[in-house]
């Protein structure tokens, strides 16, 4: 890649002249390279007559003597080169590549610190007389190799699915302002293998993930994180089978040329970290579990169970009721449904959930009848691949659960007193208790009285599914202190008391009772009557008069008795 920058900025500064006047031109310096590493020089000539290939001599003008021309090699000349260049020529650590019949590099492949010099590229005349230029000059500054990048050498054992993070220093101490990149690599098969980038720090602080790792990179999977000046972190979210081998980091350092492209100057990799992935068990079954018979109003759950795998994966469901999908949880928890669905999900009468990372509930809080038939979940493994998006792995379907409908058992109501005593006397207190078997939603009450020797109802009292309470018109007080009450005991059971009854309060009390659930039309009622006596107080006293002595003379004296007898046992007596 150095080579192919070289050569474009080479080209890019080349000066086009008119035919006829002859001009050498030279890579723009000056030159910053590193001890150690290469160096390519570009040098064209154009506006020269004679033959279409031209040759190029380089030499150098060193700091210690810089009048004294020093030749290193030159395209036409073997014997060119001076004694002290001439072994590094033969051995081709300098030569000249000709990359067209006008135009050469120079490439010195290790760098000594004594190269540093000003560079001479020069071309034989091969015109009929000299005109314009035949040499041109660019300085090359040889500096230390300052770049370090280290990471422990480990052996690391990970399962499938596990995090991995590792961490390097890299850090330069170059004069020049230069800038630093970060790549770490893996490779597969050992250091015979080609490594596999996977993701880099650029020179302009890009983050750039290698081909195999880009849709892992833009899922959040794999992430590169520099931590301070000379700190940056590998952190892969989930590992893969694919990520076991040789994990190393590598850095490298850029210089920007006068030219403005960027160059690299210096290079340096870390030991490796062998990583070691268990795989996990992928094969997984899936079952649902629910009652084969379900009861018309009361809860229905169907719950589908991930079983096999060694491991949490990410997991999707699918709900399907008779073969049509019905709603879906993907791997991130966003919940889908179909129109009828939704619609019972936002009455309350549905819920669809993830109870665990591997078992998913399908709970409908009332059914009916039209949730009779076939159900079956299906379950995808996936993973994470554009923003927003998931990769399916696998895919696995449960057996179809079959599930029928069971009408309820027959509700009822019972209505009965307090004291289990049909007759009061006036004055006393009723209680009424009414009480429903077997509803399943919210029920309503109402309570009505059909005096004796009457056929119409007169409506007493009535509690809504709310608890709102009203009373008939005979059984409200202005002053909001009434005589009748009613309350509700618990969920089913409720309670009409009148504190204190009159002879009208006699005759038969009905209690109606009402249940809606979500996918009833209308109301269910159940009726129950009692018939309730209230005993007049008058009617219940009975008075005679006695005297053991029937028959008595004039002047004597004698006893009476005055009996009085009551049903009412709270009866008191003035004489």
């Amino acid at each position: 890649m150095a080579y192919i920058l070289h050569v474009a900025s080479f080209l890019l500064f080349l000066t086009k002249l008119s035919i006829g006047q002859r001009e050498v031109t030279v890579q723009k310096g000056p030159l910053f390279r590193a001890k150690g590493y290469p160096v390519s020089i570009g040098c064209n000539v154009t506006g020269y007559q004679g033959p279409l290939e031209q040759d190029f001599q380089w030499s150098v003008y060193l700091p210690t003597a810089p009048t004294q021309e020093v030749q290193i090699v030159s395209t036409k000349d073997s014997t060119f080169s001076y004694a002290v260049y001439a072994q590094r020529v033969q051995s081709r650590e300098i030569y000249v590549e000709r990359v067209q019949g006008n135009s050469v590099l120079l490439h010195i492949s290790k760098l000594q610190m004594k190269d540093s010099g000003e560079y001479e590229c020069h071309t034989p005349n091969t015109d009929e007389k000299y005109y314009g230029s035949y040499s041109a000059k660019t300085n090359l500054t040889v500096i230390p190799d300052t770049l370090s990048a280290s990471m422990s050498s480990q052996t690391l054992s990970k399962e499938e699915g596990e995090p991995l993070e590792l961490t390097c220093e890299a850090s330069k101490a170059t004069a020049q302002h230069t800038h630093l990149s970060v790549t770490w690599y893996l490779m597969q098969d050992g250091e015979r293998s080609q490594a596999t980038k996977i993701i880099s720090l650029s020179k302009d602080f890009m983050l750039i993930p290698g081909p195999s790792y880009t849709e892992r990179f833009a899922a959040g999977d794999v992430q590169l994180a520099k931590l301070g000046v000379t700190t940056f972190r590998l952190s892969i979210r989930r590992l893969q089978p694919s990520d076991q081998g040789q994990l190393f980091c590598e850095a490298t350092e850029w210089i920007q040329d006068p030219d403005e492209t960027w160059t690299l100057i210096t290079k340096k990799q870390t030991d490796h970290t062998t990583l070691r992935i268990q795989p996990a068990v992928r094969d997984f079954q899936v079952n649902i579990t629910t009652e084969s018979t379900f009861i018309e109003g009361k809860p229905l759950e169907l719950v589908c169970l991930v079983v096999g795998s060694s491991r949490d994966p990410q997991l999707q469901v699918i709900w399907f009721f008779n073969d049509t999908e019905i709603a879906r949880i993907d791997a991130g928890g966003v919940l889908g449904l179909k129109k009828d669905y939704k619609e019972r999900t936002s009455q309350g009468q549905l819920q669809v959930s993830k109870l665990s990372p591997r078992a998913f509930s399908l709970k409908i809080f009332t059914a009916g009848p039209e949730d009779e038939g076939s159900y079956r979940c299906a379950v995808a493994e996936v993973a994470g691949a554009q923003v927003g998006s998931w990769q399916v792995l696998q895919t696995k379907q449960s057996p179809e659960s079959h599930v029928h409908l069971r009408k309820p058992a027959a509700r009822s109501v019972v209505v009965f007193t307090k004291n289990q005593q049909q007759v009061v006397w006036e004055g006393e207190a009723l209680t009424l208790l009414c009480k429903a078997d077997g509803a399943a939603g919210l029920l309503s009450v109402k309570w009505w009285h059909i005096p004796q020797e009457q056929t119409q109802p007169e409506f007493v009292a009535s509690m809504e599914q709310d608890g709102t309470v009203q009373l008939g018109a005979s059984h409200r007080e202005l002053n909001n202190h009434s005589n009748t009450r009613l309350e509700k005991m618990n969920w089913a059971t409720f309670q009409l008391e009148i504190t204190s009854t009159t002879v009208t309060d006699s005759g038969t009390y009905e209690c109606r009772v009402s249940e809606r659930t979500w996918n009833q039309a209308r109301d269910l009622s159940w009726t129950q009557k009692m018939l309730v006596t209230v005993k007049s107080l008058q009617s219940s006293l009975q008075v005679n008069l006695m005297s053991r002595q029937p028959q008595v003379k004039l002047t004597n004296t004698f006893d009476l008795s005055c009996i009085v007898r009551a049903g009412y046992s709270d009866l008191k007596r003035a004489s």
